[in-house]
């Protein structure tokens, strides 16, 4: 399976408005029409676009002339037909059942696609987006002053007697925190660069003993000390085995793992 990487095509057409207009070139960009021909035709490589590019330029090159005389009727209806193709046109029947709230935001997006401009429509639909994106977070979610005299459930909300620990922060809105004051408040130890440290300050607040280790190659580690071990323990057999009277055989060591056991001179052999 291959993998796609997503800028690829923003750095290639970077290039070419950089390098094309020494040339003469008008700017380019992206367009969905090949894309969505590729995706109805099961394409999953770039082939298509590759030979829509040769198939241009030999135009270009070989019938450029003959182009000139098409007439620009013919050339408006073929676009008509390749948007009437882009649209799907499935999704209007699903207006009914989906909310207003994206409903409307489709309907604004495609008539200021095909009335004004898409980069208009693009704008607008980011914009009404954002809109109903605050007004569903208003409705939905309320802050109110709590009075733990009077509210049953006023000790679940404050942060007396409790602690609270950060991990991992992102840097902007740990940035927002420090400078509401809230970061001092929590207590800048309670800010932990990665899950594994905020259990380990959970646990020194809470008078709990270190947490084992946790290391993946720990046990690793100690399987290959324990084979160490019995290798030595080997090794330290085998020298007191081949140790002779006049002192002339060589001990093995265990830091030359590519000793092997020679025979007839007693010596070991690399």
């Amino acid at each position: 399976m291959s993998v796609t990487i997503p800028n690829q095509e923003l750095v290639e057409q970077g290039v070419a408005n950089l390098v094309g207009p020494f040339f003469g070139c008008i700017p380019v960009t992206g367009g969905v029409a090949r894309s969505i021909v590729n995706v109805r035709s099961e394409g999953c490589t770039p082939v298509a676009d590759f030979i829509h590019a040769l198939l241009l330029l030999a135009l270009l090159l070989a019938a450029a002339p003959l182009v000139s005389h098409i007439p620009l009727a013919t050339l408006s209806a073929i676009l008509v037909v390749a948007a009437y193709r882009m649209v799907s046109w499935k999704q209007f029947f699903r207006l009914a059942k989906w909310p207003f709230s994206d409903s409307s935001v489709f309907l604004a997006t495609f008539t200021l696609i095909v009335l004004a401009d898409p980069t208009l429509a693009a704008e607008v639909s980011v914009a009404l987006a954002a809109l109903l994106i605050i007004k569903s977070g208003s409705e939905t979610s309320q802050i109110t002053a709590v009075d733990e005299r009077t509210e049953t459930e006023g000790s679940y909300h404050s942060l007396v007697g409790k602690h609270l620990i950060l991990s991992a922060p992102h840097t902007q809105p740990l940035l927002v925190v420090e400078k509401a004051g809230f970061l001092d408040r929590i207590g800048r130890e309670n800010v932990c660069p990665h899950i594994d440290a905020a259990l380990a300050r959970a646990r020194d607040i809470l008078g709990l003993p270190p947490a084992p280790e946790t290391d993946p190659l720990h046990q690793e580690r100690q399987r290959l000390e324990a084979v160490r071990r019995e290798l030595s323990g080997a090794l330290e057999r085998a020298n007191e085995v081949m140790q002779t009277p006049t002192g002339g055989s060589r001990a093995l060591s265990p830091q030359a793992p590519g000793a092997t056991l020679g025979r007839g001179n007693g010596k070991s052999q690399p």
